[in-house]
């Protein structure tokens, strides 16, 4: 069903995740959404646009073992005002903004 949804999609949205890799199979415009990684970590085509942010920490999952059992692994900012600041400095906002832009330069 998920496999139907994306194909008959105008476009998928989402994280660094199996789901937007299977939109980027399925050939649809696929947007990446993630800082958590290296910047060169997803496979990236003239259908995809990854959004980040290199101003702030970014790429942990490269630097540190996961720890899957802590749903606030934030390995360098814990417990701190910069806590998660890899995606939160990431605003919906921005990311219409980029996908209006990557869009229109399509058309």
């Amino acid at each position: 069903d998920t496999i139907n949804y994306l194909y008959h999609s105008e476009m998928f949205i989402g994280l660094s995740s199996g789901l937007s890799w299977v939109a980027q199979a399925v050939k649809k415009p696929t947007v990446i959404i993630s800082n958590v990684t290296s910047k060169d970590h997803e496979y990236i085509d003239d259908r995809t646009l990854r959004i980040y942010e290199e101003s702030v920490c970014h790429g942990c999952f490269h630097k540190y073992p996961f720890d899957a059992s802590d749903w606030l692994w934030c390995p360098e900012h814990k417990d701190t005002d910069r806590h998660f600041e890899c995606t939160k400095s990431i605003t919906p906002e921005r990311v219409f903004q980029s996908v209006i832009e990557w869009t229109s330069e399509e058309v």
